[in-house]
């Protein structure tokens, strides 16, 4: 998701004495100030709802949150408006909510911001961008590739086609089927209509290629790769490229997960669920796009057997469902 819309938000709210989150794109969210790297003035367009009140005649409301930090304190504030943007009073529907909240002891914005690692080209980068950013020209290129093969498979389906006379008598040809009249003026015209199809295959997996290396993706990711003679170590740094968007998307991810738990963890306690504490994030990713799990494996043993790592760890290792305390 964050890769398709630039960046998503990860907002936990409090509800029935328990904490959930919704997750919401960043086209509804504009980040007001930045300080470091927290985010300590923002608004986001936290719900919308719409009321029917008869056949064509609906009111759409949304409710904004509003997040700022200020000397070491957050203010969380509600305000709600209609579809053209005019506040009202508070809808019946949203009347339980607190309107203004304040919370000591806070460093940031109370939400985690996974934002997508591609280069948005600009001096001002609170806001990520798609994947595909810049790319449009291309993509519309590949759907007009698309559109154009489904009209070749439709304008050359085969078919036989056979003198009219042929469909009568005893054992005439089927009126359905791939068998179609012409009137030839000959009784034994009998022809297979089976045209050559235009390379427009090959057209799409030039577009294909063009794609991966705007993106920086390595080959294969949508375009087919021939990997017969490669070898298995030659196969893993070709990835290298697509390794490198996750690997940076795995940053962002990191960040955006442990500012949702900051901010959980400051929920919990604002509002007596949990008591304030010391908790650790850590993040275990796979490298099997770039590592062969056997030459792995090879060296896991070796260091266990120098003493570097225990037999626990090989174990987990091998297990990565098990905690610690189980292997």
């Amino acid at each position: 998701m964050g890769f398709g819309y630039g960046g998503v938000i990860l907002v936990p709210y409090v509800k029935s004495g328990k904490i959930y989150y919704n997750i919401v794109s960043q086209s509804r969210v504009t980040i007001d100030e930045v300080e470091g790297e927290n985010i300590i003035r923002a608004t986001i367009i936290a719900d919308k709802k719409t009321v029917n009140r008869g056949i064509g005649n609906s009111k759409t409301y949304y409710r904004l949150t509003n997040y700022r930090v200020r000397n070491g304190n957050i203010e969380i504030t509600q305000k709600f408006t209609d579809e053209n943007g005019h506040e009202v009073a508070v809808p019946d529907f949203w009347k339980n909510i607190e309107l203004k909240k304040v919370i000591t002891g806070v460093d940031r914005a109370l939400f985690g911001y996974i934002k997508s690692p591609i280069n948005n080209r600009k001096t001002d980068d609170k806001y990520g961008v798609p994947i595909t950013y810049g790319c449009d020209s291309t993509i519309a290129e590949i759907k007009e590739t698309m559109k154009q093969l489904y009209r070749e498979y439709k304008l050359k389906e085969a078919f036989v086609g056979a003198d009219s006379t042929m469909f009568d008598g005893k054992d005439a040809l089927p009126l359905n089927g791939i068998f179609k009249k012409v009137d030839a003026g000959d009784d034994t015209f009998f022809e297979v209509f089976d045209p050559a199809f235009r390379p427009y295959t090959e057209r799409l997996q030039e577009l294909f290629k063009r794609l991966e290396h705007e993106i920086g993706t390595s080959a294969g990711i949508l375009s087919e790769v021939n990997t017969q003679n490669a070898t298995a170590t030659e196969i893993k740094r070709s990835m290298y490229d697509t390794f490198t968007i996750v690997d940076d998307m795995r940053s962002n991810i990191e960040k955006g997960i442990e500012d949702f738990l900051y901010s959980a963890n400051v929920l919990g306690n604002a509002y007596n669920l949990t008591p304030q504490g010391e908790y650790e994030v850590s993040f275990d990713w796979d490298y099997s796009l770039l590592e062969d799990s056997q030459e792995a494996f090879s060296q896991l043993i070796t260091a266990q057997s120098k003493g570097i790592v225990s037999e626990v760890e090989v174990r987990q290792w091998l297990k990565p469902d098990e905690t610690i305390e189980d292997s």
